[in-house]
């Protein structure tokens, strides 16, 4: 819900009447995605392998996919981009990539990049005819696909470390959306009726939100851009410090006037409040996301701390956006668990994660400014979100576990010394040789080399560990998740 990816209404009624808006491709893609947060067993081809889980509508998806491929529709579009999106999160990175690119360039082939009211949209073989009018349901339609690939392209060139696909040129759709209903539905958590994990607190419904929420998301999306651009492109190093700083001076003006702009409907203070709709958290989180991501290259370990500025300052931006994040997250986790909750969660909990073990200039490490039961808390959390949709984590949490240790947090003392999460997350299953392989891997790499690789995006780049090799990308920009 948080991305609007297609019109509801627009594709009930194709489902019901054989309309252009639905095909099999993309029901496929909905029940894939559908699999992958549910806990039926009947839905594992092999309940030894996690990795199972919704295998067979991944199979039918690549049987229909190539007809679909030799012309372009709404519908595959957005069955492309869903699909992509699974396969991101149960650890499928490169399928992931490949098929959410495909579907950003069939919504380009499509023309849903360009908004009929900015240009001359005629027949191509009569240009002298008047131009071709739209429905109100294609324009709805077409402003939410566009919109919401822009918003889910901007996370996974954060997540992969690439540039973004889609940009905004200023004749892109207009980002009001015309049917309001969403705004105020009235939203609850769906409970499976077969699903055998516990019951959650009881929920009182709450009004959606969706409409506000999906435009504040779309303005955090364009300084997403902005970041990605002016700070994690390979150019930034030829860049001048006043350049640089006068850019991140804007961009945080920018991050402050979001603030000041949201809807008084969509604040939320997490010690306080209820918990809002789940895709509600959204916004906030990658708020405080960026704020670190802003910050963090100018830490002793980050790629500009060439520049030699006082770390205090990014320090505790970057600490107290973790802080937040922290508070965001544990609330989530009480309302809905972590089990469920987006990839866009794993990147910001190991974005605040990967603060803790940044060390000062002075004796004393930055998780001193952190307490532990946070650490914990992070470390947790990232494991649950593992063990739920997100299967895919396993090389960033090994990081993490590194990083941590390295600084004297022991993770495992931490975790049964706290009651902080109610009740243990689930237990991971016992590690294959293959994974002991890349733990030894890891514990092989100097603590110089873990902190470098991870502030400038370098993951992405020529490691070896153990059998298994990364490729190196020179477009990189900031791939924390391969």
């Amino acid at each position: 819900m948080a991305y609007l990816l297609t019109y509801r209404p627009a594709l009930m009624h194709s489902l019901a009447t054989g309309g252009p808006y639905i095909n099999k491709l993309l029901l496929n893609a909905i029940y894939l995605s559908s699999s992958l947060n549910s806990d039926r067993r009947e839905l594992h081809d092999d309940l030894n392998e996690r990795q199972s889980l919704g295998r067979r509508f991944y199979l039918r998806f690549q049987q229909l996919l190539l007809p679909e491929l030799e012309r372009s529709s709404i519908a595959s579009a957005v069955a492309l981009i869903s699909v992509g999106s699974s396969l991101v999160s149960n650890g499928q990175q490169t399928a992931g990539w490949h098929y959410s690119g495909l579907g950003y360039r069939m919504i380009i082939d499509l023309g849903l990049h360009i908004s009929p009211d900015r240009t001359h949209i005629s027949d191509p073989l009569n240009p002298s005819q008047p131009q071709i009018e739209f429905t109100d349901v294609e324009i709805e339609m077409s402003r939410r696909v566009f919109w919401g690939a822009y918003i889910n392209d901007k996370f996974q060139a954060l997540y992969f470390g690439r540039p973004p696909v889609l940009i905004a040129t200023g004749i892109e759709p207009s980002r009001s959306l015309d049917d309001s209903y969403e705004e105020i539905e009235l939203w609850t958590p769906y409970k499976d009726p077969k699903d055998p994990s516990p019951q959650l607190l009881p929920y009182v419904p709450q009004p959606a939100y969706t409409i506000s929420t999906f435009s504040s998301f779309i303005e955090l999306a364009d300084i997403m851009a902005d970041i990605i651009e002016h700070l994690y492109t390979p150019n930034v190093q030829f860049i001048s410090k006043e350049t640089t700083l006068r850019e991140v001076a804007r961009m945080q003006h920018d991050l402050e006037s979001w603030e000041q702009r949201i809807p008084k409907h969509l604040l939320y203070d997490p010690k306080c409040d209820p918990a809002p709709p789940a895709h509600r958290f959204n916004p906030p989180m990658t708020f405080h996301m960026l704020h670190i991501l802003l910050n963090r290259p100018f830490l002793p370990e980050g790629h500009l701390r060439h520049f030699a500025l006082d770390e205090n300052e990014p320090r505790s931006i970057c600490s107290s956006a973790a802080f937040q994040i922290y508070e965001l997250a544990k609330a989530y986790r009480q309302a809905f668990t972590l089990r469920r909750a987006p990839y866009m969660f794993s990147y910001a909990l190991f974005s605040a994660a990967s603060i803790i073990p940044f060390k000062s200039c002075g004796e004393q490490t930055a998780a001193s400014m952190l307490p532990n039961d946070i650490a914990g808390f992070f470390w947790t959390a990232l494991k649950e979100l593992q063990n739920g949709a997100n299967f895919g984590l396993r090389k960033p949490i090994m990081i993490i576990r590194s990083l941590f240790e390295r600084t004297g947090l022991h993770l495992d003392s931490i975790t049964s010394q706290l009651d902080f999460l109610g009740h243990q997350a689930p237990l991971q299953r016992p590690q294959s040789a293959h994974q002991n392989r890349e733990s030894m891997a890891f514990e092989n790499i100097d603590d110089h080399t873990l902190f470098q690789d991870l502030i400038s995006g370098s993951f992405d780049g020529a490691i070896h560990m153990g059998d298994m090799v990364m490729d190196e990308d020179p477009h990189m920009l900031y791939g924390l998740f391969r």
